[in-house]
């Protein structure tokens, strides 16, 4: 019986012990992180005022600043969609500071009808704790700056889908894909040749169309960008997934002829990359009447028979009767 009492009094100290070292743990851990984690929100605040100017200049490294500018970070705030409603996390998740580097987590509150985890990667810089990184899970380990998985600005998109644009048409003009292959991802020209791009594009080139200028034209999207998981591969083995590729589907209302497409990006950082890319002859086939009625009025030449028989519209609804 005593024995039994004597291993009782054993567990309890032990336990007691493991929960005082716990205690202290957990103790050393907030005071650890309290100066970071005070800077990191002091950050934040910054962004729920919407002083994006302050928070930049103010509270970030100079690693921060030399690769992403203001303009950058301003646009980055802009989508997420000031000012932030977010939390950070309970200092018992927190880990310890090492090498005057802190990451503190947190989660932006119902970013685009979701909640999303984000850290702040916060360095001592001369002294101060500065923030260094501010990204979500999808940007994490790409380095100092504001990064979030996004879809563009509109503006952004059609400067983006003009570049692209615009080395198609030199590509075409002088007969040589090299450019816009060299122009394409790494996910792209892994998977396929440039002599199977050439020969995939020759008609195109064959067909002399004139795209003078389609990369100064706004792009009309069909459909809003999503980000989309694309599978690549026949045989399981060699068989893999693209996580969160961004598809953008529209036209450029060239005359004579719009030209429609179908382009797919992938992030590569700091920069959004051609994945995979449809690109149409010019033509009014693959348009639907309203797209190709919105085509119209950008053109000189606003004749509706271009988009659909009119005669034939008018007997589907009723318009013309036979009169025998």
């Amino acid at each position: 019986m005593r024995k039994k009492q004597i291993v009782l009094r054993s567990l309890i100290v032990a336990i007691l012990a493991v929960a005082g070292c716990t205690t202290s743990m957990f103790t050393w851990v907030a005071l650890d992180t309290n100066d970071s984690a005070g800077e990191a929100e002091a950050f934040l605040l910054l962004l729920r005022e919407r002083k994006t100017a302050e928070a930049y200049h103010d509270t970030t490294t100079a690693h921060f600043r030399a690769l992403q500018t203001s303009q950058e970070f301003d646009k980055v705030m802009e989508l997420l969609g000031l000012p932030l409603t977010y939390r950070l996390d309970v200092w018992r998740d927190r880990r310890l500071e090492t090498n005057n580097r802190s990451r503190i987590r947190g989660t932006l509150i119902d970013l685009g009808g979701q909640d999303v985890k984000f850290t702040v990667d916060m360095v001592r810089e001369q002294g101060d704790w500065q923030v260094n990184a501010f990204v979500d899970d999808d940007r994490s380990g790409v380095g100092p700056g504001a990064w979030f998985k996004q879809i563009p600005l509109r503006d952004d998109l059609n400067q983006l889908t003009g570049s692209t644009m615009k080395i198609f048409r030199e590509s075409i003009e002088t007969g040589d894909m090299s450019p816009f292959y060299n122009y394409m991802s790494d996910s792209f020209t892994i998977g396929i040749t440039l002599e199977r791009l050439q020969n995939a594009y020759q008609s195109y080139i064959d067909a002399n169309h004139d795209l003078t200028g389609i990369e100064l034209l706004a792009p009309t999207f069909q459909e809003l960008p999503v980000f989309e998981d694309i599978g690549l591969g026949i045989d399981e083995e060699d068989f893999t997934t693209i996580e969160d590729v961004m598809i953008l589907k529209g036209y450029y209302p060239l005359d004579p002829r719009p030209v429609p497409f179908k382009l797919s990006y992938v992030y590569e950082h700091p920069e959004w990359k051609l994945f995979q890319f449809q690109i149409s002859e010019p033509t009014i086939a693959g348009l639907s009447p309203q797209d190709c009625i919105l085509w119209l009025q950008t053109q000189e030449n606003k004749d509706p028979a271009q988009c659909f028989d009119i005669e034939l519209n008018r007997t589907q609804r009723g318009i013309i009767t036979d009169s025998r």
